[in-house]
């Protein structure tokens, strides 16, 4: 009774409709592993888009482990020859404990990366929208100049008017809101000239207000160790950050893709110097919190 039970349950499930495609992938054990590999191919399970960043974050770590353990060996070393003082290299050691030092410097590595984007993808760009060689000669040529201007304009107002640390804020402020706000909307020529300009200009007040940035948080007595220490931190960002903006408009579809695949990489630049601008902020509210005082 029990086998005739089983059986005729056997038949009216054999009679019972398959469903759609979906029901059956998921119920026939032989096609699981063949829908999933047509889903996952193995070869598309590993396109090496993050070594980049896994190799630049293995270099910076390896980088700072190094100088840490070594930082003892080379003050020894520095006393014993009498290159050095001991009371400089004790003040140079406490400078890492200093929250406005380390701000400093996470400041300074961080902005470097985007700071030499616009020049690189600006021809790209250019050609991009459909305008001539010529013209992105000629844009390029105009970010240059106004970052070359931005050094003298940016100076002057930061000795006339605001103040050093307030310029930076300003200078990175305007860099990051032009990278995200104004770059990829700028699909005119006349809107393109104005973002080269204010974009450069912007860039090269970063370089010129650094030295007058450490000498109003830290004081001019030890300017040159510390600007030395904070220059070292920009290496990175020098190398890498017009790699990695190529990389990201290469892995977005390069030129090929139309102005899409550039946004990525405009997005980049502006959040690591927006990000830069929130640390200038921090530092900014360390020395006065009034919000209209020239620091």
């Amino acid at each position: 009774m029990g086998t005739l039970s089983g059986r005729d349950d056997g038949i009216r499930l054999e009679q019972m409709p398959r469903g759609n495609n979906q029901d059956q992938r998921m119920t026939d054990p032989g096609e699981g592993p063949t829908q999933f590999n047509q889903i996952c191919p193995e070869d598309d399970w590993d396109k090496k888009e993050g070594w980049p960043v896994v190799g630049a974050g293995s270099a910076i770590f390896f980088v700072y482990l190094g100088l840490i353990y070594s930082y003892g060996i080379v003050q020894l070393h520095l006393t014993e020859s009498r290159l050095a003082s001991v009371s400089t290299l004790s003040f140079i050691g406490r400078l890492f404990r200093s929250l406005k030092f380390d701000i400093m410097l996470i400041m300074g590595a961080i902005a470097t990366f985007p700071l030499f984007v616009p020049p690189f993808l600006l021809p790209l760009y250019t050609t991009s929208i459909g305008l001539s060689g010529q013209v992105s000669a000629a844009i390029l040529a105009s970010w240059n100049l106004a970052s070359a201007l931005g050094r003298i304009t940016m100076g002057l107002g930061a000795d006339a008017f605001l103040g050093p640390v307030n310029s930076m804020l300003v200078s990175l402020t305007v860099f990051g809101m032009s990278a995200i706000a104004i770059w990829p909307f700028s699909t005119s020529l006349g809107l393109l000239i104005f973002f080269a300009i204010l974009n450069g200009m912007s860039s090269g007040g970063f370089f010129s207000l650094m030295p007058l940035v450490v000498g109003a948080v830290f004081g001019d007595g030890h300017l040159a160790n510390i600007m030395s220490m904070l220059t070292t931190s920009w290496t990175f960002g020098y190398f890498m950050g017009a790699p990695i903006a190529g990389y990201l408009l290469e892995a977005y579809g390069g030129t090929e893709a139309g102005l899409a695949a550039f946004r990525p990489a405009f997005f980049y630049a502006g959040a690591l110097t927006l990000a830069s601008a929130g640390l200038i902020l921090a530092i900014r509210l360390m020395i006065k919190q009034e919000v209209f005082a020239r620091v």
